[in-house]
């Protein structure tokens, strides 16, 4: 697949666009009129990512800064889960928590991932309806937890 791609597009990491921004991923067409993607991946389970942050940065990170540029089309938010899993778990006789189950606010409201993700996808297609041109700001999530 890469030597396939490797003619129609390239993927850099971390590239440099405007005003030292840097998704974390850059895909170039090798066609001019294609133009470029972003990339950005958040792990939604870091304690340092509050649930409006995350929704947030659909707009401040990947809109304003790293699609600002005309030729950038598409953005791509992806936001995985790769430690919680979906429910808690409890200990049947005990009742002690074995496991944590994946939990955020959002505007005061107690989400889990699930709940992101609805609230991701509303406000990149708010974000898509405030840009020029035919950009587009798409979700995209990965539920490792369970795995």
């Amino acid at each position: 697949m890469r030597e396939i791609g490797a003619q129609h597009y390239e993927v850099i990491r971390e590239q440099e666009v405007a005003v030292e921004n840097r998704p974390d991923l850059r895909i170039h067409s090798r066609n001019a009129e294609l133009g470029l993607i972003s990339v950005e991946i958040k792990m939604a389970e870091e304690p340092h990512w509050t649930g409006d942050i995350l929704i947030d940065k659909i707009q401040t990170q990947l809109a304003d800064q790293y699609m600002f540029e005309n030729g950038s089309h598409t953005g791509f938010y992806l936001l995985a889960n790769g430690a919680n899993p979906r429910v808690k778990v409890i200990h049947p006789k005990t009742g002690v928590v074995l496991r944590k189950a994946f939990a955020k606010r959002i505007a005061g409201k107690a989400v889990n991932f699930l709940g992101l993700i609805e609230q991701a996808n509303s406000k990149a297609l708010a974000v898509t309806a405030t840009l020029s041109g035919n950009k587009v700001v798409e979700v995209i999530s990965v539920d490792l937890s369970e795995r």
